[in-house]
């Protein structure tokens, strides 16, 4: 039981496209990725997800990739590092695999004055910082790693117990917080954070 990182890819390069489009007139553009692990299943599940979007559009490449280990102060150092080797106007959007190196992204980009990345950046995981950050524009989208697990876990032991089949590979859905859908994101904010909730 788990989701699928190869769509929450896919879903990231699908935005990427479109805000590529929208802000160069074509699609188009630079991209950093601000890798978790290479090698880890996600990250290869989720790069699958991205390229075979990325396959039709040859003209935004991702011109740096550099991994953060999936913590905050990874993702500021590795961002902090890009925004060095890519004067303003050099990168286009950011990607990210964890809301942790997300947030840890979004603080290098404000500690370095570079507004121009702001909402200019997607990634995965649905931490309610991470959703706070699309409610406030400075995220474009942000894909859930969903924490339902135990309730489909359950569900199936019950049905192997009863003698019913049940599928050898299940996938949990996954939300899509968007910039441009707030009312969504704050939505399920406001339900998680009420509940004391992190994801």
């Amino acid at each position: 039981i788990s989701q699928s990182h190869v769509l929450s890819g896919k879903l990231l390069a699908e935005k990427t496209v479109e805000l590529l489009t929208k802000k160069n007139g074509a699609a188009k553009g630079n991209v950093v990725h601000v890798q978790g692990m290479a090698g880890a299943s996600p990250v290869i599940d989720a790069n699958k997800g991205w390229d075979e979007v990325m396959a039709a559009y040859p003209n935004i490449k991702t011109v740096a990739v550099a991994d953060a280990g999936f913590t905050t102060e990874g993702g500021m150092k590795v961002m902090e590092d890009f925004m060095q080797r890519f004067p303003a106007g050099q990168i286009d959007a950011v990607r990210t695999d964890y809301s942790a190196m997300t947030i840890g992204a979004l603080e290098a980009i404000k500690k370095a004055g570079r507004k121009e990345l702001l909402g200019y950046v997607v990634g995965e995981g649905g931490h309610y910082l991470a959703i706070q950050a699309v409610v406030a524009g400075e995220i474009a989208r942000e894909t859930q790693t969903p924490p339902q697990f135990g309730e489909l876990a359950i569900k199936s032991a019950l049905d192997i117990l009863a003698g019913k089949e049940v599928p050898a590979r299940q996938q949990v859905p996954i939300k899509v917080f968007n910039s441009d859908d707030k009312e969504f994101a704050k939505k399920y904010l406001d339900d998680i954070r009420s509940k004391n909730l992190e994801f």
